[in-house]
């Protein structure tokens, strides 16, 4: 009845998840990565509406072009010097509808059934599942404390790899410049397309690391942005940053999709941005997710100990554990009915591995309920 395409796509593991934690309404929710609602400006955001509202009238709510206003491309050119990206024009950039619709249009004019894909073990559970349906010929790229496992890469000869180098979803693992500009190198050698994720580039807590895209030479790399983690999700607005005759690959297939990302939430984050908005935001979501972050590794810490192996993340939303042989999807019934829930690492392997993982995100719960939610997960392992 329905086509291979079809056949191969599946709900995420996510909503799964969603589904049987929403039935206990007393459950610290560590499995989600909402963002912490003191991170959405809503006064803010309100203000800008109002303002573009009077000033736009019927035009906000209008069509407009399918890769975006120059109002926003303009801004977002400005924004991404942040991450020291020069030299973009108007014509390198797409806006999306999130950075989910970026990375869907990239991998379908990219891969064809059997292309060799790297990715990295672990990864972004949602790009792993959209790329499942496109068969490609996984490559996996371990990562662990001891780093970014750079021999993989190279003997891979991947036509793509896709990476999250910045406070990695899951591991809050970040590259270092040098590991950065190594990928670079072999990615020239093999002359492999990448795409950098930089959804968490802006929530680097610490140590500032330039984006991949700013080391790129080549044009080898295309870099991809969200307004999800840094204002809000909810608008659906991400980018695409690469040379024109990508760009006019992904607008070609935009048209066939939804024709553009709405005009009014275009108009809104580039005013965001344009007043400082958006500056100031991300200052307060990296305070915020500092003090969680330290929060939770203080608690495992304290009430794990040397049952796990973790990544200290320098940035992001994440903590990705490693226990000792345990099946942390069969530990999972046991931590609901202790009124926590976490999600099961595996899924963010391309090849299900991470059997014995752990992925808790801190970005949504509370001070109090991280530190009770840790307890209740010591109290069921071991």
């Amino acid at each position: 009845m329905f086509s291979k395409y079809a056949d191969n796509l599946r709900l995420s593991e996510l909503l799964r998840y969603f589904k049987i934690i929403s039935k206990k309404p007393n459950i610290i929710n560590f499995v989600n990565g909402l963002p912490d609602p003191r991170t959405v400006p809503v006064n803010e955001i309100e203000e800008i509406l109002n303002q573009v509202i009077k000033e736009y009238s019927v035009t906000a709510f209008q069509y407009s072009i399918t890769c975006g206003i120059k109002e926003l491309k303009d801004q977002i050119i400005e924004l991404v010097k942040n991450r020291g990206i020069y030299g973009v024009n108007e014509n390198n950039i797409c806006i999306t509808v999130g950075s989910q619709e970026a990375l869907y249009m990239l991998f379908s004019i990219f891969i064809n059934p059997g292309d060799s894909v790297a990715v990295e073990n672990p990864t972004y559970i949602s790009a792993l599942e959209t790329l499942r349906t496109l068969n490609p010929n996984f490559k996996g790229i371990n990562i662990t404390n001891n780093g970014y496992e750079m021999d993989s890469l190279r003997e891979s000869n991947a036509k793509l790899l896709y990476t999250v180098p910045s406070a990695q979803n899951p591991s809050g693992y970040t590259l270092s410049l040098k590991e950065r500009k190594k990928i670079i190198e072999l990615a020239h050698e093999n002359n492999t397309t990448i795409i950098e994720d930089d959804t968490y580039g802006f929530l680097l807590f610490d140590n500032y690391v330039p984006s991949m895209k700013s080391l790129d030479d080549e044009d080898r790399v295309i870099y991809v942005g969200s307004m999800s983690k840094i204002f809000s999700s909810g608008l659906r607005i991400g980018w695409i940053i690469a040379n024109e005759k990508v760009i006019e690959k992904i607008e070609a297939l935009k048209q066939n999709i939804n024709a553009h990302s709405p005009t009014i939430n275009q108009l809104l984050t580039a005013e965001a941005i344009r007043s400082g908005v958006i500056d100031r935001n991300i200052i307060n979501a990296r305070n915020i997710y500092r003090l969680k972050s330290e929060i939770m590794k203080n608690e495992i810490m304290k009430n794990l100990g040397d049952k796990i192996e973790f990544i200290s993340p320098t940035g992001g939303m994440f903590f990705f554990l490693w226990l000792k042989d345990i099946d942390t999807e069969k530990l999972l019934e046991k931590a609901i009915n202790n009124n926590v829930a976490y999600l099961p690492g595996k899924y963010f392997y391309h090849d299900m591995s991470g059997y014995n993982t752990i992925r808790l995100s801190y970005s949504y719960p509370n001070e109090k309920e991280i530190v009770e939610g840790i307890k209740r997960l010591s109290e069921i392992i071991y």
